[in-house]
């Protein structure tokens, strides 16, 4: 892999590119399913490969291939240069690329690696789940329960120096059950997962994924549709979640800027929201789905505070957004795979807690609701809008949690919902997911604490 990386950047460097990367990469995915009893959707999949870049004057070529013979690099190393110099008179920046260089090698702590756990007992697992998932409750009528990982090596050489050399294990389980009654249908969706080895889906933890997806959907057969106007609303750490990574975090990442379709352009190191307000995006937190040591450039990474106490701090940054912003790289360079150019992009993105007891904030609100979770919505960046649905919710009656909704949906502006946040509480959940952006998808996780939002418009009935 190594000697495939040098032979890339040599070959585009000798023939004319000022800057020239290439990733070479081996990934195998396996993913299993069972709906109600059936395996579905048994797979593996393997792709070995590299993605090569080259720069010159501002412009980029990048091809990627699957043969890794010295001469096929030779070629695809050339065909690189060559879009870079075909694309030069579309080019209004010029920029070139001026940072540090690494040398290092960086592996997914594992206790148990996920080779070393045969396919029948990863079935095995499953079907045990599903067992117990109808067993649960009469209720639950139909399961889905998918299991997936993904075990990537990965080598990334530039022609500044930086030599990296990654070993990735994310295992992710993913539990949705169907409860029916004889008036309605509801579904309760519950995730499991982060980055390490099998030990990530210990039985124990899959039971409590399971309990948790079969109780949200028993208990969602009683809840009702509210009615639609403005109201306080208190998030639910999953809901903070979604609104730290998609209304804010998208806003945040840089290409966004350079292309001019962030609607917080113009805006770094002005106040947006009350001093309460930290938005981080950290990948070195060990464990987290969306965690690792060095970005798909070979930048080191560390934790970027977004926003802090209010005021837009800091943004995702590749190499090219921060030598065309004259900024600090941020180490945010993702993608799906080395047939993908790398782009900012979130690896763990939260709302920092708070100093207020739960029970006491939802007393001090008084009239409104408790939303909870994430069942679909849009974001717009370049606009500065987005619409979510919560999964379910509870209404807020004289300072108690009353009746459970569904079907609930918020929207707002970023910068209004921003400046109505005036209260966090002291607790704290990460939710795993995968985030999709330019037809890549890539492991992330979202989260935070229970959070106030006066004000929201609320769509209900």
């Amino acid at each position: 892999m190594l000697e495939a990386g040098n032979l890339a950047v040599e070959s585009a460097r000798d023939i004319g590119a000022s800057f020239a990367d290439c990733r070479v990469e081996q990934t195998q995915v396996f993913q299993i399913e069972i709906v109600d009893g059936v395996p579905k959707n048994c797979q593996i999949a393997k792709i070995k490969g590299a993605g090569i870049r080259a720069l010159i004057d501002g412009s980029w070529g990048f091809c990627p291939t699957s043969d890794l013979n010295p001469d096929s690099i030779r070629n695809v190393a050339e065909s690189a240069v060559d879009l870079a110099i075909s694309n030069k008179d579309r080019v209004s920046d010029i920029f070139d690329v001026e940072v540090g260089s690494w040398k290092d090698s960086a592996k997914t702590v594992t206790k148990i690696p996920l080779q070393s756990v045969s396919i029948e007992e990863k079935m095995s697992l499953l079907k045990e789940l599903d067992k117990e998932a109808h067993s649960f409750d009469s209720r639950i009528s139909s399961s889905k329960i998918r299991y997936e990982e993904a075990i990537t090596e990965l080598h990334i050489v530039n022609s500044l120096g930086t030599d990296i050399h990654l070993e990735l294990s994310i295992p992710w389980l993913v539990v949705i059950l169907t409860a029916c009654d004889a008036s309605s249908s509801q579904r309760g969706v519950a995730r499991l997962g982060g980055s390490g080895g099998f030990e990530q889906i210990d039985y124990e933890s899959a039971r409590v994924t399971l309990n948790e997806s079969a109780t949200l959907a028993l208990d969602k057969l009683d809840s009702i549709s509210p009615k639609g106007g403005t109201y306080d609303i208190i998030t639910d750490p999953d809901l903070t979640g979604v609104l730290a990574h998609e209304a804010f975090g998208h806003a945040c990442e840089a290409d966004n800027w350079v292309s001019d379709v962030t609607i917080f352009r113009g805006n770094l190191g002005k106040k947006l929201g009350s001093e309460v307000i930290n938005i981080n995006d950290d990948p070195t937190i060990p464990g987290l789905r969306g965690s690792f040591d060095y970005d798909w450039e070979g930048t080191k990474t560390r934790p970027r505070e977004l926003i802090k106490e209010g005021v837009l701090n800091e943004l995702l940054h590749t190499l090219e957004t921060s030598s065309r912003m004259n900024l600090e790289c941020t180490g945010a360079a993702r993608c799906q795979s080395f047939m993908f150019e790398p782009i900012p992009r979130m690896g763990n993105t939260f709302f920092k807690p708070g100093d207020w007891d739960f029970e006491e904030l939802v007393e001090d609100t008084r009239s409104g609701m408790i939303l909870c979770g994430i069942g679909g919505g849009y974001t717009m960046s370049s606009k500065g809008v987005y619409a979510f649905m919560s999964t379910h919710g509870y209404l807020i009656e004289d300072g108690e949690r009353g009746h459970m909704l569904r079907g609930t949906t918020i929207s707002g502006e970023h910068l209004t919902t921003l400046s109505k946040i005036d209260a966090l509480c002291d607790d704290f959940r990460m939710n795993s997911g995968t985030c999709g952006k330019g037809e890549q998808h890539v492991p992330d996780m979202s989260g935070g604490p229970h959070m106030r939002i006066c004000k929201m418009v609320v769509g209900g009935n």
